[in-house]
């Protein structure tokens, strides 16, 4: 996963808020971000993991946005209309989620990866 070099993180991953619930090196008792079983996981990480602000200016007016926002979250059997499309996307060395909010034309995805051939371990997020 990290290279012939590289030294190797381990993540785990929900498909709640943007995903990455927990990582760090050697084992769950040394956590870079803390560990927690699955069912805490998928109540905390939208609210301790990663998050993303957006701002956006329109004439006078200005709006900040959280993309992954619990509250906007589509729930099976009832009205999704007008909340935003979630996907998860998972290969063997990456990990990424989409929000596709067609209200206020916002695309998001938030990807990670693991940094090869280093003599360290890292975690690289891209949030575009």
């Amino acid at each position: 996963v990290a290279g012939l070099y590289g030294k190797p993180l381990w993540s785990f991953y929900v498909n709640r808020g943007q995903g990455v619930a927990s990582f760090g090196t050697q084992s769950k008792e040394f956590p870079i971000l803390e560990f927690n079983a699955a069912n805490k996981a998928y109540q905390l990480t939208p609210f301790i993991g990663f998050r993303s602000f957006v701002q956006a200016t329109r004439g006078d007016s200005t709006r900040i946005f959280e993309p992954f926002n619990p509250k906007n979250s589509r729930i099976i059997g009832t009205d999704n209309i007008g909340l935003p499309k979630r996907t998860q996307f998972i290969g063997t060395n990456d990990m990424e989620v989409k929000e596709v909010d067609y209200e206020n034309g916002l695309t998001t995805t938030a990807k990670y990866v693991v940094l090869p051939e280093e003599d360290f371990g890292a975690l690289i997020r891209r949030t575009t």
